[in-house]
């Protein structure tokens, strides 16, 4: 689909290979920022830029059981935060019934010598419906993992899509 057909009706989903392109197509289409907005940033966006488009949001923790916080309709950041991984960083947006949604998942990984599979309620890894406990996991695990320090780890953040620094939401 050309660019310049864009509207927030378009249906199908635009086919989009990476994770923040398919979040800032949403934030387009669910009304967040505006046509000029998404061809200003959406076209610059990259992993090295994302965190200061999009913002880098409020740290989440697990609950005290372990389970992730409910979580309705956020933009979700993972990144790593090791010295060699802290480039590592990928984007969903949160349905808010424990489900996310997004581009390029993978179907899982190993983490504490266990394998998680990601399970995808709809669609695939190139675009579709997942647990968001499940990346969550894979994404504190093997996908954050130094090979430096010998660790993973994981900043895992929420951030507010009308809380987006110099948005254009056409009204502005």
């Amino acid at each position: 689909m050309p660019v310049q057909t864009f509207s927030r009706a378009s249906n199908p989903y635009p086919k989009m290979s990476i994770c923040y392109d398919g979040v800032y197509y949403w934030l387009f289409e669910a009304g967040f920022v505006s046509l000029r907005c998404l061809f200003r940033d959406g076209l610059v966006i990259d992993a090295m830029t994302a965190n200061t488009i999009l913002g880098h949001g409020l740290s989440l923790t697990r609950n005290s059981n372990g389970t992730v916080p409910a979580i309705a309709r956020m933009l979700i950041n993972f990144r790593g935060n090791q010295n060699d991984t802290k480039n590592t960083c990928h984007w969903v947006v949160s349905l808010g019934n424990g489900n996310a949604i997004g581009v390029n998942n993978g179907g899982g990984g190993t983490v504490d010598g266990k394998t998680v599979n990601i399970d995808f309620a709809s669609g695939s890894g190139s675009y579709g419906v997942f647990k968001l406990q499940q990346v969550w996991d894979v994404y504190t695990g093997v996908m954050t993992h130094s090979k430096t320090s010998g660790k993973s780890g994981c900043t895992i953040a929420v951030i507010d899509p009308s809380a987006i620094p110099n948005r254009i939401t056409g009204s502005n």
